[in-house]
């Protein structure tokens, strides 16, 4: 996928996309037009059973980007996972 901006995780899902299949996210650059649904396309990607990371590519920075959008998300993650277990 390219670029993760509002509205396109909803795209995805009203597409019927298969996003369990989901390799990787290219951001071409951080405007937040472009990254702003990092997380829930993630998230949905992994409640619709992705098995592996989400692998994120692209220009210099977006360590700092994704460890962000981590570190702001960590706390919904672990109470996803006490909730769903560690198997979802």
């Amino acid at each position: 996928m390219i670029d993760s901006g509002a509205g396109s995780t909803l795209n995805i899902m009203t597409a019927r996309l298969p996003t369990q299949r989901l390799d990787g996210v290219l951001l071409t650059h951080f405007h937040s037009d472009h990254i702003a649904e990092l997380y829930e396309l993630n998230l949905n990607s992994w409640v619709q059973g992705r098995e592996h990371p989400l692998a994120v590519y692209w220009p210099e920075g977006v360590k700092q980007v994704v460890e962000g959008v981590n570190q702001t998300y960590e706390l919904d993650v672990s109470y996803r996972v006490a909730h769903h277990g560690s198997d979802l």
